[in-house]
């Protein structure tokens, strides 16, 4: 094998896809095994400056202290910097009710992010290669999948970039071979226990009777499906640019005048932001159809709210566990989760401002500390205008306020009642009169 050229192609590829630049120092993951020993390998010719960093997971016992070892000699003969932790893995994944697999990828990926934030922002390169890739679309089309399913693995996202993508797993080995190498194999890997080991020892050998040429026919379609993608992400750029807007604490989603491929863009967004299932979004897609307002839908980390030709997606449970915050007479400023509200006491006359983020109270209707928290059920007060109690419930409905916009709405008491619905409305009973000597005046922002 002419390494010479294969260090080239490896070149071609880190720069057509702007994995990392020449000096660029970057962090491999290295387990051991003969794909990560082949890249550190090549990044050695190739005299980039890297670390190695290995995880431990502590599943084979003395193997995966041997693997530990194995890789931290490597790093002392080529002269790089040694990162490695260690795992009780199979504690995590019961504790999470995860699989081992998913257990491993959850700790591995968080200690990588965790140590790249560390070293300054640093890149993490994995091995994972052309039949990597492969593998994952076949899981993917098995599970369900859309398009970028179809992209299987990418050579970059977010700080991890895959350089060995430039190789098929056969190419690697014979890399090896020619490097006269030496490598740790992980006997789980001959066995079926995993999807990815049923995919690689019964499918993929199907697949190359079919073609011979598999790993050849592969490296096309993976370089015409990143293009795709990667042109699909401007199209969906594009669409975020014109429909979506980020406010305080929340996102807004225009449904209206969204285009041919509304629905297609709208998918790709909603599960990038909110981890929404396909099932999920079918029965949102539905509800816009029908024209039904008002209905929630829930992922693990965000509620999205359908309201009058909009989505309103909102953090879940962002409120839960926040104390009331008491305000003192002679308090100027006091923040919250929402904003921050500034109080001041002033003599009459008073311009009168009719904002809705502001509150003019009279003072000595007040009684202190006034207590700032979110609304709660039974909470009522008697709007300004109007000589009866109404349930903020209910003045939230006749606000049109969205259902999961709800949660963020506060209100300000004295003595216990509701003075104030911050942003929206005061209580009658404390406005400022003709007999008023002073003003509280609040302001929200």
């Amino acid at each position: 094998m002419d390494i010479e050229k294969k260090l080239h192609e490896l070149r071609i590829f880190i720069g057509k896809h702007g994995l990392f630049g020449a000096k660029e120092k970057i962090l491999l993951a290295i387990s051991g095994g003969v794909d990560s020993v082949v890249m550190g390998r090549l990044m050695v010719a190739l005299g980039q400056p890297f670390g190695v960093v290995h995880c431990n997971f502590k599943l084979r016992g003395e193997a995966s202290d041997g693997d530990e070892d194995f890789v931290k000699q490597l790093a002392n003969e080529w002269k790089v910097q040694f990162f490695s932790t260690s795992f009780d893995t199979t504690a995590f994944a019961e504790e999470n009710g995860l699989s081992i697999q998913m257990a491993a990828r959850e700790l591995r990926y968080g200690y990588f992010s965790t140590l790249s934030e560390q070293q300054g922002n640093a890149k993490i390169a994995t091995a994972h290669h052309v039949n990597d890739a492969l593998e994952t679309i076949l899981l993917n089309l098995t599970h369900g999948t859309g398009f970028r399913g179809l992209s299987g693995i990418t050579p970059a996202r977010d700080h991890f970039v895959r350089p060995m993508l430039a190789f098929t797993g056969e190419e690697i080995r014979e890399i090896a071979g020619a490097l006269a190498l030496k490598w740790r194999e992980d006997a789980s890997n001959a066995k079926d226990a995993y999807e990815r080991n049923k995919l690689r020892h019964r499918v993929v050998p199907v697949l190359e009777e079919l073609n011979p040429s598999l790993g050849a026919t592969l490296k096309d379609t993976l370089a015409r499906l990143w293009s795709a993608d990667a042109a699909i992400k401007g199209e969906l750029e594009a669409w975020q640019a014109s429909h979506v807007v980020e406010k305080d604490g929340y996102t807004e989603v225009a449904l209206k005048g969204a285009g041919e491929h509304s629905m297609f863009y709208l998918y790709e967004y909603l599960k990038a932001k909110t981890s929404l299932a396909y099932k999920s979004f079918k029965q949102l897609e539905a509800s816009i159809g029908e024209g039904i307002s008002g209905k929630l839908f829930f992922t693990d980390t965000h509620q999205i709210n359908l309201d009058r030709g909009r989505l309103i997606i909102s953090r879940a449970g962002e409120h839960e566990g926040e104390e009331p915050i008491f305000v003192d007479v002679n308090d100027k400023e006091v923040v919250f989760q929402l904003g921050k509200l500034s109080c001041q006491t002033l003599a009459m006359p008073v311009a009168i401002d009719r904002s809705e983020g502001v509150a003019l109270l009279d003072a000595d209707c007040l009684q202190f500390p006034l207590e700032l928290r979110r609304w709660r059920e039974g909470d009522s007060f008697v709007p300004l205008g109007m000589s009866g109690q109404k349930k903020i419930s209910d003045f939230m409905i006749d606000a049109k306020i969205p259902v999961n916009l709800k949660s963020r709405v506060y209100v300000l008491l004295s003595g216990g009642e509701v003075i104030w619905v911050v942003g929206k409305r005061i209580d009658d009973r404390c406005k400022i009169t003709s007999t008023t000597s002073r003003v509280y005046k609040l302001s929200v922002c």
